[in-house]
């Protein structure tokens, strides 16, 4: 299913609604007003024209979690991001970085099934970064295996 929300500006993001992914099996909450929604089978986009939310499944394997967590980062850093803040535990990690004025959040949970994980990617830029602030604290705090494990 295609759902189309368009306001355009990331202040407007305080809609939210929950989402779950049945096919990988994670839930999160997501802020549709913040822009343009398409659905995909691992997960949803969400953009505007100055931020983009990406929440997907992934199978990892035949990494574990933590290996998964390092090669996100290595990938960020890649990129040219710099990590500003990480908080990383065995089934959930969480980080920040910074590209000059371009922003990254990301947020990861180890799922069920050991072999994959759900995550969601946040880029927006640094005029944003007060009204993204909740936007990520409530993205951080609802990321979650859709079922017992």
């Amino acid at each position: 299913m295609l759902a189309l929300l368009l306001l355009t500006t990331p202040a407007m993001a305080q809609d939210w609604r929950p989402y779950e992914n049945h096919t990988m099996l994670y839930a999160v909450d997501v802020p549709a007003g913040l822009g343009q929604v398409a659905e995909t089978e691992a997960g949803l986009i969400i953009q505007s024209p100055t931020v983009t939310l990406t929440v997907f499944g992934l199978t990892v394997a035949p990494m574990d979690f933590a290996t998964a967590v390092a090669t996100s980062i290595g990938s960020s850093e890649d990129e040219g991001f710099a990590l500003t803040e990480r908080s990383v535990t065995p089934e959930w990690a969480r980080y920040l970085a910074s590209n000059g004025a371009q922003k990254q959040a990301v947020g990861l949970v180890a799922l069920c099934d050991g072999a994959s994980i759900a995550a969601y990617e946040l880029r927006y830029m640094e005029a944003d970064v007060v009204a993204m602030a909740p936007v990520i604290e409530r993205l951080a705090g609802t990321l979650r295996v859709s079922r017992p494990c």
